[in-house]
């Protein structure tokens, strides 16, 4: 015997599903409009049932095409008159516009990248402490600067030696 996925059940199922929650439906107002149980639902929607789905009822209630359905084919809603053809005349069009809105994407996405690593900058310049400056807000004018000496401290190294 097949599993669900060998025998392209699984598809099914998955557009069952697709369908229902296109629809803003539970498994349970689908069952009930199809006039199963909700577990007879679930269980299509997994692939584990095995026996006739109503494809057509739920193709309705979904109002989806049966044949997308039933083989994944075609558009998934019903389009009302030519506009199906209307659409793929268009599809050159579109494509152009699409196209246009990947590069400004990109850009954003590049502009927004590069204000990232500015602000990580500008944070890690903010939590560094400034030379000279006890513990203020102030913003070192350059943080790569060797900090200045405390008053009343001296360093070991720049300490005078005591004649001993």
């Amino acid at each position: 015997m097949k599993s669900a996925t060998e025998s392209g059940d699984s598809s099914v199922a998955n557009r069952i599903e697709l369908a229902r929650k296109y629809r803003g439906m539970t498994q349970k107002a689908l069952a009930q409009q199809v006039g199963v149980s909700q577990p007879a639902v679930h269980k299509w929607e997994k692939g584990l049932s095995t026996g006739k789905r109503p494809l057509d009822t739920i193709a309705r209630i979904c109002q989806v095409n049966v044949e997308w359905l039933e083989s994944g084919q075609g558009m998934m809603i019903p389009l009302e008159g030519d506009q199906e053809g209307e659409w793929a005349a268009r599809l050159p069009e579109i494509a152009v516009q699409v196209s246009a809105m990947e590069k400004r994407v990109r850009k954003m996405l590049l502009e927004f990248s590069e204000l990232r690593e500015s602000l990580a900058n500008l944070q890690r310049e903010l939590a560094m402490p400034c030379p000279g400056k006890a513990a203020t807000r102030d913003v070192c004018p350059n943080p790569q600067a060797p900090p200045a000496p405390v008053e009343g401290r001296h360093s070991r190294a720049a300490s005078p030696t005591t004649p001993g």
